[in-house]
């Protein structure tokens, strides 16, 4: 889904759409292509005081599309079922980015796909964050929105310190992961590790600020992209 289809109810529809009823052998892909941002944890799962969310269409800072809202749909696929989550969004565009040089086309200059939350949302975070600090809190393992199971694999677009760009590519903006993921499965007809994939995007894209994230059990990583697990 695309553009005014792509609610916050769309998405989480399409979700349960894709992982009710799976199956063992079952393929199942979930990619997700645009703004990022950050909300103050509605629980004790972030040592940051603060929750990933997506930008959905109609987006709401009051009723944010959360990571959590992810994982409860990932959680109901099927053991068995093999689950692939590419993200091409970042939740933090606040890192230090060199300043374009003085004769730098502005129009064609790569932006973040983060958003920045409002004033009283970084404050609710902040506010957060620091009470956890001061009542000792620590952290317990990151939130996960995909189980690093044997089946699942997640692609990221970046590090976690880093920004995924939204690029002017073929004389038109795109987000510089999709570009090259999309580029990379044309010129191979999908015929390619999840390691060569990640590898592919990398090389295309290293003019910028970057690296592809793949998480997933060793043995996955020279599994076939979208293929079924014995």
């Amino acid at each position: 889904m695309t553009d005014s289809q792509a609610t916050r109810a769309g998405i989480l529809a399409g979700l349960d759409w894709l992982t009710t009823g799976s199956q063992a052998g079952d393929v199942l892909v979930f990619h997700y292509s645009g703004h990022g941002s950050q909300v103050a944890d509605n629980g004790d799962d972030e040592q940051d005081a603060s929750d990933e969310i997506l930008i959905p269409y109609d987006h709401d800072w009051n009723n944010p599309l959360r990571d959590d809202d992810l994982k409860a749909a990932f959680d109901r696929i099927s053991p068995g079922a093999s689950l692939t989550v590419m993200m091409d969004c970042c939740h933090s565009g606040t890192g230090n980015r060199p300043a374009p040089a003085a004769d730098a086309d502005l129009a064609t200059l790569p932006m973040s796909r983060s958003v920045d939350p409002p004033d009283e949302v970084r404050g609710a975070i902040e506010l957060l964050e620091a009470l956890r600090n001061l009542l000792g809190w620590r952290r317990k393992n990151r939130f996960k929105v995909v189980k690093t199971q044997e089946n699942n694999v997640l692609l990221a677009a970046c590090r976690d310190n880093q920004t995924s760009a939204d690029a002017y590519i073929a004389n038109d903006y795109h987000g510089a992961f999709t570009w090259y993921l999309a580029e990379a499965l044309q010129a191979t007809g999908g015929h390619l590790t999840y390691r060569q994939l990640a590898e592919r995007i990398g090389n295309g894209g290293q003019s910028y600020a970057q690296q592809p994230q793949l998480e997933c059990q060793p043995a996955s990583f020279d599994r076939q992209v979208f293929a079924p697990t014995a």
